[in-house]
């Protein structure tokens, strides 16, 4: 096991080499120049233009800028905002944490909510519950998330007035988005969890506990669940960039400050280091989360460790 997690950092350290190169490049593909959109509706002669561009390092060619970057990223410089002239990493750490949360709360709806309708759905095989899980399921994966979101901001807080309109850092306000973001997930894994589930009773183990008179609910709970679960471990880390990306719209829907919402400011004023440390941050803890999820299946079936 130690020689499988060994493996599967090493392995990591050039995902995160080409996630930086692929981040710094999707930047610098951007259209527009910072420096204009950074003095817009002032003078500037090209000879201020050019100090602007020498100080923002914009004058280097871009390798030697990937380079420079990437040294200041290590000592956890990710540099100074264009727009607002404070340094990126202090912004960033200022709405992690609310992303953070939302994240995992979206995430904790995700694996409840999507587990329990998985199993139950496969346990109850083609009666009406299992079509009703089935057919909420397909809804919740077709429908947009701003849809969702913006409906269920209109009835529960506008309407019912169950939960505020404007986000605070309560509990309260984390509810809502939460549930909307985590649900859509939890269709995705409610599928899966129940096709696997239902693999799982088919195999020629699960017939002979049944034999040896086995209760069933012990046939499910012992003997399948713990093999329906590796793949669906593997899409809850595969849905974790869903998540980071839903955010994006879940705090700009509900007007929540976080990653998401920096993330748009970001894109429209054009300011490009903050930019490039969201998108890399979020890239980051994608990574390590798949790793995490890779090593849990280790441990849950030792067979993967020796493939």
């Amino acid at each position: 096991m130690t020689a499988y997690i060994l493996r599967r950092l090493l392995r990591s350290v050039p995902v995160v080499v080409l996630v930086s190169i692929l981040v710094f490049s999707m930047v610098e593909m951007l259209p527009g120049d910072p420096v204009l959109h950074m003095f817009a509706g002032q003078y500037m002669t090209a000879e201020n233009m050019a100090t602007a561009r020498e100080t923002l390092g914009l004058d280097q060619p871009a390798p030697v800028r990937y380079l420079q970057w990437v040294t200041r990223v290590f000592q956890g410089d990710f540099g100074t905002s264009i727009v607002s002239k404070r340094p990126v990493a202090d912004m960033v750490l200022s709405v992690l944490p609310r992303t953070l949360e939302l994240a995992m709360a979206a995430m904790f709806v995700t694996i409840v909510v999507g587990i329990a309708l998985g199993v139950i759905a496969a346990i109850r095989q083609n009666s009406w519950i299992d079509t009703l899980v089935m057919v909420v399921a397909s809804i919740g994966v077709a429908m947009p998330l701003f849809w969702s979101g913006l409906l269920a901001l209109l009835y529960f807080s506008v309407q019912l007035r169950w939960f505020p309109v404007s986000q605070g850092a309560s509990f309260h306000s984390l509810v809502l988005p939460a549930v909307v973001l985590g649900l859509q997930s939890a269709c995705m894994v409610a599928r899966l969890t129940r096709s696997s589930v239902l693999q799982v009773l088919r195999e020629d183990y699960i017939t002979t506990a049944r034999a040896k008179g086995v209760l069933e609910n012990r046939v499910v709970a012992i003997h399948a669940l713990r093999n329906a679960f590796i793949p669906v471990f593997t899409l809850i880390g595969v849905q974790t960039s869903w998540l980071l990306g839903g955010t994006v719209i879940t705090e700009t829907v509900f007007a929540r400050p976080g990653l998401g919402t920096m993330a748009v400011d970001a894109i429209r004023q054009m300011d490009f280091p903050v930019l490039q440390a969201i998108v890399l941050i979020a890239a980051l803890i994608y990574t390590s989360v798949n790793l995490v999820v890779d090593i849990v299946n280790a441990l849950v079936d030792p067979r993967i460790a020796y493939d």
